[in-house]
């Protein structure tokens, strides 16, 4: 199977993207891709990891225990946010003396979140993506762009 490193290539853009968290964007990157791999149906989840190149070990047993874990069907796009939240939380490179620091904070992770959805959806290959598509919900779907791709099969 080619190797997609969809990981590495959404922690740069992330990076590029969102520069003042640069640092911690293949922080942000791992956790989101565990909570994605944590909603995939087994097979799509591992799937992906046989894509990515060889990673650290430390970074490959995370994401494989999210990847074998048994199907969360009920995490959506708040969770991603949630995560996202999080993860700008124990990394934060921002002041807190600010009183819209929690609104600023929550506003940076729902870009970041939905940043990585798409990138991530357009860094797989297209039967990958068609199956990933169909065992999400809408929300999710539309933020990684994937009605284009299950359309355009549907179309046939």
């Amino acid at each position: 199977m080619r190797s997609f490193n969809w990981l590495e290539n959404t922690a740069r853009s992330l990076a590029v993207r969102y520069s003042s968290m640069a640092p911690c964007s293949e922080y942000i990157t791992r956790r989101l891709s565990a909570l994605l791999l944590e909603r995939l149906p087994r097979e799509e989840a591992l799937e992906m990891l046989e894509l990515l190149p060889p990673i650290p070990a430390e970074e490959r047993a995370e994401l494989q225990a999210s990847a074998r874990t048994d199907r969360d069907a009920s995490i959506g796009y708040p969770d991603f946010v949630e995560r996202a939240v999080f993860a700008i939380g124990t990394t934060s490179l921002l002041g807190s003396g600010d009183p819209g620091y929690e609104d600023g904070i929550r506003a940076l992770a729902k870009s970041m979140a939905d940043a990585y959805l798409w990138t991530v959806g357009h860094e797989i290959p297209t039967d990958l993506k068609y199956r990933i598509g169909r065992a999400l919900p809408p929300d999710l779907r539309s933020r990684m762009d994937l009605y284009t791709t299950i359309d355009e099969n549907k179309v046939a």
